[in-house]
This record gives structure tokens, sequence and C-alpha cells, in this order.
């Protein structure tokens, strides 16, 4: 408060050094109105000395009773006929304003009553009524008093939006009351809407949310209201979209970044069959931003709550690779995210329903992170694209009905590319072929590759699994292959599909359908 009462002129203080006491300089006022000596102040006046003389930062004795809330001696001043009292001090603000800012309503009224302009800003273009949120009834006095209720301020502001920022509720329902534009556009192209959006003032959204005429709007760092909708988890997303706020991909990455299932429920179904088609629309980004919850919750919603062009469009532009990555961070641990075992299955073959290509990395991905389980058994009776990878060894052999264990050793054994792949899934897809085939070729390999150094914890985990095999196939191994070569042969049969649908078709005991679908492992 001292720094708003300033220091004397540096001409008042020269005549006073010098002994000179001009009758006009207001000096004497000035120091008997910080000393708040009315008996002083009414001497000096009664001697000439002026009440309209200001400090060099432009206050005058009306200012400074006004910021030492001495109602007596402002209410001295105010009666004297000569008192001015619209000016304005050097940031221009008048008394009425001050009156405002220090929330004194006596001396708001006063100030009123003498005739004081309700309209006069500061040098901010803040008028009183910016300045008067904070105080409902200094407010309602002021528009009582004419008070421009659209008055706009150096951000373009109104007071509607000042009240707004500074969460006064009743304030804001009495502009809406008297008129106040709920529709202004204010700083950074805000409407008072979008302010209490980004405040999460939902108790001033229910104020608002009757008058306002369009939910369009974009600020200037293209936030339109919507998004800030999404990121602020208002409860109005729904009913702002049935009322016209267009939903966009922007909508969309606003849920992920700040999740919640409902809002993403609904953006997700207002998407225009561009916005799914938009790269930023996809499954690893879900994966790779939500934690576990989310990323479930998401997952669930999208299989169950999308229309079928939705899931045609995201099917169809998911690669399989994708789904491949999927079920690796599902496997693993080290992932926050992670989708248990069934609602793996069903989205997987959700977008292989849709259009999403079966490939054979998918394939291999599902083998190694999640065994022979159902999803493994419901693929054998479908077609698959691409060649299989070299390293690729037990599910090959299930699924390539022309494939053979010589053929695949011989390919595994002359590349020299053991360095640059996931040695964990090759120990799990090396290791469970022995549950099938005790073929010499096979353990040769191991050994090849455990003279190698191949480290997946120590070469002696191959080893061990050997120890245990028989020293030749048995018989039901042999029964097994030969039975499979004899019926793709015969009936010439290209996929795995063919081949799969015919044993399952076959009138056999169900021991020996799951024998020759692999089912049913040989050795333990």
């Amino acid at each position: 408060m001292d720094e708003e009462l300033g220091e004397p002129s540096p001409i008042t203080e020269y005549q006073s050094s010098a002994g000179y006491n001009d009758p006009l300089q207001s000096n004497g006022v000035l120091q008997a109105i910080e000393e708040e000596n009315l008996e002083k102040i009414e001497e000096l006046v009664s001697t000439g000395h002026s009440l309209n003389i200001s400090y060099k930062n432009g206050n005058t004795p009306l200012h400074i009773a006004i910021i030492k809330n001495n109602i007596q001696i402002f209410r001295y001043l105010l009666a004297q006929d000569d008192i001015r009292i619209n000016t304005r001090n050097s940031q221009g603000q008048t008394p009425l304003f001050l009156a405002v800012r220090y929330g004194h309503f006596e001396s708001v009224k006063h100030l009123l009553e003498k005739g004081a302009n309700v309209n006069l800003p500061y040098n901010r273009e803040v008028t009183p009524l910016h300045e008067s949120v904070q105080y409902p009834d200094i407010a309602h006095i002021l528009i009582k008093n004419g008070a421009d209720i659209d008055a706009v301020d150096y951000n373009n502001d109104t007071p509607l939006h000042n009240a707004v920022v500074d969460s006064c509720i009743e304030t804001v329902c009495m502009l809406l009351y008297y008129g106040a534009d709920a529709n202004a556009i204010g700083c950074f192209n805000y409407t008072p809407f979008m302010r209490a959006l980004f405040n999460k003032d939902v108790e001033i959204q229910d104020a608002l949310f009757d008058y306002i005429d369009d939910f369009t709007v974009t600020s200037m760092n293209y936030y339109s209201s919507l998004t800030l909708a999404v990121k602020n988890y208002s409860p109005y997303v729904e009913e702002m979209i049935k009322r016209g706020a267009e939903v966009t991909v922007a909508d969309y990455k606003a849920c992920i970044y700040y999740p919640n299932a409902n809002n993403f429920k609904i953006i997700l179904n207002n998407l225009t069959a561009d916005d799914v088609a938009d790269n930023d629309v996809n499954l690893l980004l879900l994966s790779s931003k939500l934690n576990k919850e989310n990323f479930e919750q998401y997952i669930e919603i999208i299989m169950e709550h999308s229309d079928s062009s939705v899931l045609e469009i995201l099917a169809q532009k998911t690669s399989s690779q994708d789904l491949a990555s999927l079920i690796e961070s599902s496997n693993n641990n080290f992932f926050n995210n992670c989708l248990p075992h069934d609602k793996i299955t069903k989205l997987i073959l959700l977008w292989l329903e849709y259009g999403c290509k079966l490939r054979t990395g998918l394939i291999y991905e599902i083998y190694v992170n999640m065994g022979y389980c159902e999803l493994f058994k419901i693929l054998l009776f479908m077609d698959y694209v691409d060649d299989w990878s070299p390293f690729a060894l037990t599910p090959r052999l299930i699924f390539d009905i022309h494939s053979d264990v010589l053929a695949l050793c011989f390919e595994l054994t002359r590349r020299d590319w053991y360095e640059s792949i996931n040695k964990r899934k090759f120990m799990t897809d090396f290791i469970s072929s022995f549950h099938y085939w005790k073929n010499h070729y096979l353990v040769e390999t191991a050994f090849h590759f455990s003279e190698r150094k191949f480290r997946f914890g120590g070469r002696s985990k191959f080893l061990q699994d050997l120890d245990v095999l028989p020293a030749i196939p048995s018989l039901l191994e042999l029964a097994r292959d030969q039975t499979r070569k004899y019926i793709v042969g015969k009936f010439n049969m290209t996929t795995s599909r063919q081949y799969y649908t015919y044993v399952n078709c076959l009138d056999i005991a169900s021991v020996y359908k799951k024998i020759l679908m692999y089912e049913k492992k040989i050795y333990s």
C-alpha cells in the first residue's frame, strides 16, 4: 500500500526545503492525509490548500484516502465542492477504480452517488467492472449505475471472462442475468465457457452452458472447445457434440493423453471415416501411451462399441506386425499395458474378420508368446500370407504342410544371422520343437548353436532337454508325420487350412486328431 501512496513531486520537495510555502501546493495536505490527521487537513483547506494536486505517481488526496480506507477523511474530501472525483493517476486509475480494487463497497457507493464515471478504465483498458468480479455486491452496484457489461480490456476479455477465471460463480450468474455476452471472444480466442473448461470449473460450466451459441470455436493454440472439454474431463463432452461441436482426431488423441473411458467411447463413435483412417488412430498409439487399466478399457470399447465400418477401417490399416507387437508387449512384464490372453484372442479374431491379413510373423509371435493356445488352434483353419522367417521352427513345421525338419535345419545352420535375432523367442521355439520331433538333424542343429555360444542364459538348457529325449524317434512321431504326408499328397493339398479341416472331420478318436493337429505333444 505504501507503494500506491507514492512520493511527493520534486518541485514540492524543493519548495519545502527552501522554506517556500505555496498556498496552492498540497504538500501539507498530502502529509496530513498520510498521517490520517483530519483536523490538520481541515485547517490546511481553510487556508487555501488545494485537494486536487497529486504526488508524482498521480495519486490525489482522494486516491490516498481510499488506499488507506479512512472513511472519515474520504467522506470529508468527497463533501468538498471543488473535489475532482474522476482524476486518474499515472496508471490511469480513478478513485473509483481503487475503491473497487480494494473491495470498499461504501466508498464505491458514495463515489457513484457523487457522479464518478463508472466506465473509466485504467491504462490497460481494465474497467472498474472488470476489477470488481471478486466482489459481487460491488459488481452489482456498478451495473446498476451504468457499467458497460461487455467492455473489453487490453486482452479483449470482458468482465465475464474475468469472473470465470477467478471462479466467481455469483458474479458469473449476475452478469448473465444482466445480459453479458456468453459467447464473447477474449484472450487467445477463448470464450468464457472455454475458460471454465480450462479451469475444470464444472459449476461455472453449468451456469454458462445453455448460453453458448457456438461450440466450434477454436483457440489461438488450435484447441477447440471440445478438445478442451476432453482434456479437462468436462461432463459436457457428449452434450457439446449433440449441439454441434465437431469431433476431430485431436479429440481422439486428447482421450489418449487425458484418459477417460466414457469420453473415448463418445469420441470414437463420432469420428468420420476419414478421421478413423488417420495415421494417429491406431492400436500402437494406445498401447504406448496408456497404462494397463486404461488400455484394456479402450480395447474393450473398440471391440464392443464400434460399428462395422469403423472396425473395418481399423482392421484393414492394422498390420499383422502391429498385432504381433501387442502380443509381445502383453507377454512381457516390462510393459504396463499388457492385455490378458483372452482379450488378445478376441481382438485378433475380430481384426481378421474385418480384413486384417494373417501373416506368418503374427503366427510366430502367438506361438512363442502364448504357446499352442486356443487362438493358435483356430488359426490353423485360416489361410495366411508371406513366407516364413528362416528362424521360425515349430510354428512353421506345424503350419507349413510342405515343410521338412531337415530342410529347416539346413536353412538355420547355413545362414550367419544368429547374432541379430531375438534369442528369447528362438530359445522358446527351438526347445518346444523337442516336444514334437526327435530328429538327429534337429539335435545336431541344437549342438551347432550350443557350440557357437548362442547364449540364452547358458548352453546347458539345450543339452538338458536333449538328455531326456529317446535315442530314436518314437513310432507315434513317425506315424503322425507319415499320415500327414499321405493325406496332403493324396488330396493335393496346398494350405494348412485344407489339411486341418480334413483332419478335424475324420471319424477317429479325438486323441488321434490332437496328435495330427500337434495339439498333443509326443515327448514331455
